[in-house]
């Protein structure tokens, strides 16, 4: 599907209401995608971290990522690619989804460095004490999970002190 107005997440897939699925990002760059192989092998390690059970074979996500892509007509930019538990009711138990999904979207993605050939700007980085923003459990920093929540929140606390990027600092003083 290439026509936006067509694109839809079910409202009862678990990877929307119930934060269930797993992403990955690839790098778009001159029509070549970079390092896919790498990414899809974390996609894969997400889904053994967070017990989500798929049929998908690796050679089959690859494929999907780069039809998806040449369709686009981007040549440059970013490929973002979910696994989610897939619809099945609004309980939180896993057993109602028949089958995993597959979803997949390519952007154009916003420059922020450059090789010096570039005007980019500078940008501000704001400290975010844990005492504002919770650090993320474990298994949530680990795996590439679409809980990004404490994610959204770091960067709110920078833009209210006039920042970019929030950078959270630990009880003790150290990055987190």
């Amino acid at each position: 599907v290439t026509d936006p107005s067509l694109m839809m997440v079910p409202l009862d897939d678990h990877g929307f209401h119930r934060g269930r699925a797993v992403f990955d990002t690839a790098t778009l760059a001159g029509g070549d995608l970079y390092r896919l192989d790498i990414h899809v092998d974390r996609l894969f390690e997400s889904c053994r971290l967070g017990w989500l059970e798929h049929s998908f074979t690796k050679d089959q996500i690859k494929e999907w990522v780069k039809g998806t892509a040449a369709a686009s007509g981007l040549r440059n930019g970013n490929v973002r690619y979910w696994i989610t538990a897939g619809p099945g009711g609004f309980s939180f138990q896993p057993k109602q989804c028949e089958e995993a999904c597959f979803y997949c979207a390519v952007f154009q993605s916003q420059v922020i460095s450059g090789d010096g050939s570039q005007d980019v700007p500078t940008l501000k980085e704001i400290s975010v004490p844990a005492a504002e923003v919770p650090l993320k459990p474990p298994a949530l920093a680990q795996a590439k999970s679409n809980n990004y929540w404490l994610n959204v929140m770091t960067h709110i606390a920078a833009a209210r002190e006039g920042g970019v990027f929030g950078v959270g600092i630990r009880e003790d003083g150290y990055i987190s």
